[in-house]
């Protein structure tokens, strides 16, 4: 089947759907790490009803909503952030837009892909508008496949919309960093569902999936 500038656009933001999480954070000096912790207090209902109100001491340690914090390395890979940009702009050269998205987003992509991953951009930006593309392409995995049906076996068919064809395709994708694979396996380490998908959810929004 032959690939289009236009469908390669949509093949390289297919791999980060979505925006990074807002329980993200992130050191230079620290491995990636993923934890569930609280992430709303008595204090923070109260404040953000009241921004004058004053917190009691109990009122800051009590916790009434946990989550999952998501640490990822903020140096981002230099040769993946530059051939994205060199990729972005054979887009724009050829008319080419990506809905919801410009060259900004390299500087997310760059923190979680592998650094070969540049030749993936570098060989979109050096074909022509209506090149064949499909030569174009980053080693596959079997993580989203493994990652979706190790869910499977333990919240059963409730994980079916999370991983449809169109969600763990992507995720199989050879573009992810080894580092950043085994952050998204650790969420399969809790022994509850809930506890799981809410894991997976917040590692895929940390890394912009």
């Amino acid at each position: 089947m032959r690939t289009s500038m236009s469908t390669a656009a949509a093949l390289a933001v297919a791999f980060f759907m979505l925006p990074l999480a807002a329980c993200s954070s992130s050191t230079s000096d620290a491995p990636p790490a993923i934890a569930k912790t609280c992430t709303k207090t008595v204090c923070d209902e109260r404040t953000s009803v009241d921004s004058s109100a004053t917190c009691s001491s109990e009122e800051l340690s009590q916790c009434v909503q946990q989550g999952f914090t998501v640490r990822i390395d903020d140096a981002p890979s230099a040769d993946v952030l530059a051939a994205c940009g060199r990729m972005f702009d054979k887009f724009e050269s050829c008319n080419v837009h990506v809905e919801g998205k410009t060259k900004s987003i390299c500087a997310i992509w760059a923190k979680v892909e592998k650094p070969e991953n540049a030749q993936f951009y570098d060989c979109i930006a050096n074909k022509g508008c209506n090149d064949e593309l499909s030569d174009c392409a980053t080693p596959t995995t079997d993580f989203g496949d493994d990652l979706c049906n190790r869910m499977a076996a333990k919240c059963g068919s409730t994980v079916g919309t999370l991983c449809d064809t169109a969600w763990r395709q992507p995720l199989d994708d050879g573009a992810w960093r080894g580092d950043i694979i085994s952050l998204g396996r650790k969420c399969l380490d809790y022994p509850g569902c809930g506890d799981v998908v809410g894991c997976v959810i917040a590692w895929t929004e940390a890394v912009g999936f």
